[in-house]
């Protein structure tokens, strides 16, 4: 297994907001510099990855976390991020790096079945999880949290690894050039923007996807975590003559009132059929009763915006979109098709 570059923690430190006046440093020893390098006055709380020191403390006591490349040392991830996420303002933020189980120095010694653990690589022994940029992501949206990646740290891939790959690109359809610079990429610094928490009621609907990628929908769509209790419904519509044909057909089998089409690609974060059904009511009291809604999404942390369809193609297998859907389709008082 090589040896990766030293640590440099700079940019984790420059993405720490320079305003924040209130800040949670989780399982690090970064406090003093934080507290230095930060306006006068500013608060810095030390807490392990346990954070049973802060039981009680009231939500909004924070305006920033940090996180220094030790999310993956605890057995639930999710549940620290809640935790730490529940003590932050509303539009408080988490920062952290994260190693990036797509660096070459992991899929080597895979290849070459030679995997072991090793203090200070990416396979260091204190790591209970891995992560990719993607699946990051999906932790930080899972927790409220709106992803933005400030930094990447390179240790560039061989360029006899990378053209040996090439072919394996190709067979899972994955850009060489994304492919670069994912085994190239060894830490990234991540930032997570906080918003509201989804609403807790929602009625049961149906999700319409249509399929030509079992694999991508298996690593995005499918594993939402609003299907893991199957109250909500998911049809996968293969080998249709076109995505009208496809609709329609899914529209025909659902069994909830509420129905939407959502690409194979789309990762639904948690509480997103609340949020969903959130907007579709204020929209409806404005609006009045409505049979079919438009276009949303999230782009730039702006959401209700359509992100690129070239940014989609290219980022695709690396970053979740968590575009909401394509359509919506209700029927006050009896499904019609469309």
């Amino acid at each position: 297994m090589p040896d990766l570059p030293e640590v440099d923690i700079s940019p984790l430190l420059k993405a720490v907001p320079a305003a924040a006046g209130r800040i949670l440093c989780v399982g690090s020893g970064l406090a003093e510099t934080l507290k230095r390098i930060g306006p006068p006055g500013r608060v810095v709380r030390e807490a392990d990855l346990s954070l049973r020191q802060f039981d009680g403390l009231e939500p909004g006591s924070f305006d920033c976390a940090v996180f220094d490349d030790n999310l993956d040392q605890v057995a639930d991830p999710r549940f620290t991020l809640r935790r730490v996420r529940e003590l932050l303002l509303e539009r408080g933020v988490v920062i952290a790096s994260v190693s990036n189980a797509q660096h070459y120095s992991v899929l080597a010694p895979l290849f070459t079945n030679d995997l072991h653990y090793k203090s200070g690589s990416l396979l260091d022994e204190k790591r209970r999880q891995l992560f990719t940029q993607s699946s990051f992501y999906k932790l930080m949206l899972d927790c409220d949290l709106m992803p933005q990646l400030v930094h990447t740290a390179i240790a560039p891939c061989p360029e006899d690894l990378l053209a040996a790959a090439a072919p394996l690109a190709d067979h899972f359809r994955i850009d060489r050039r994304q492919l670069h610079v994912k085994l190239s990429s060894y830490r990234y610094v991540v930032g997570g923007t906080g918003y509201a928490p989804a609403p807790t009621d929602d009625e049961p609907m149906s999700i319409i996807v249509c399929c030509n990628d079992q694999a991508q929908l298996d690593n995005n769509l499918a594993v939402s975590p609003c299907f893991i209790s199957g109250r909500h419904e998911l049809l996968v519509i293969k080998d249709a003559k076109s995505a009208a044909d496809a609709i329609a057909l899914g529209i025909s089998r659902a069994r909830h009132p509420l129905v939407a089409v959502v690409h194979q690609d789309i990762y639904l974060p948690e509480g997103w059929p609340a949020r969903l059904q959130q907007q579709w009511r204020a929209a409806e009291a404005h609006f009045g009763p409505l049979g079919v809604a438009g276009t949303v999404g999230v782009s730039g942390g702006r959401v209700g915006v359509a992100v690129q369809a070239g940014q989609r193609q290219q980022d695709r297998h690396d970053q979740p979109d968590v575009e909401a859907g394509a359509h919506a389709h209700k029927a006050a008082a009896e499904r019609r098709r469309i």
